[in-house]
């Protein structure tokens, strides 16, 4: 009793704003009912908030490597769940900046990994398109690029596209896998 009356009264003082409790919980449900059904990790996990949500950063890990298709497809559909539960959650609505938010409200990457948990290195034996490490969407725009080196700036783009374009391009290969923002209880 004393100490969940304890407990209770240091919660009462805790310097966590309200929406951020809110986005811990936005990010919360989406890696239990996203990322982990499909085996992917966070990351990095991060934003920009001052009286309100301006940016969200999330960074996952997946399996690879992977080809641009299956790269851009995966940021497509992770990006476009995580956009919808920001967008349609009357709780934290209120609290973003800009509302609705769209691609240049959130940062998005996404880390193609070995059996060890690397990113996957590019083997020259392989088309470049073939062996993605690395995945980012920043301010709307995809970077796709392979691991040359390892170290401290292994990265090489290979392909940048808007996010609207890749959204576009996933559509119209399968409607189904870039779902359209829809009303969550």
């Amino acid at each position: 009793m004393i100490i969940t009356l304890f407990l209770g009264f240091f919660g009462l003082f805790s310097s966590e704003p309200i929406y951020e409790k809110i986005s811990n919980k936005i990010q919360k449900d989406y890696q239990t009912e996203i990322l982990c059904p499909r085996g992917l990790t966070i990351t990095a996990v991060g934003g920009s908030s001052q009286k309100g949500i301006k940016m969200i950063h999330l960074g996952v890990a997946t399996n690879g490597p992977g080809s641009i298709d299956q790269a851009r497809t995966l940021m497509v559909f992770l990006f476009q769940e995580l956009l919808n539960r920001y967008n349609t959650n009357p709780s934290i609505r209120p609290y973003l900046l800009n509302y609705p938010f769209t691609e240049k409200n959130i940062e998005f990457s996404i880390r193609f990994v070995d059996s060890k948990g690397i990113c996957c290195r590019k083997d020259v034996t392989k088309k470049d398109e073939d062996q993605i490490a690395y995945v980012t969407c920043f301010n709307g725009r995809i970077k796709y690029m392979v691991d040359d080196y390892g170290g401290l700036n292994p990265y090489r783009g290979i392909l940048f596209e808007d996010y609207q374009d890749a959204l576009r391009i996933v559509q119209n290969q399968s409607p189904n896998l870039a779902p359209q923002p829809s009303e969550r209880e």
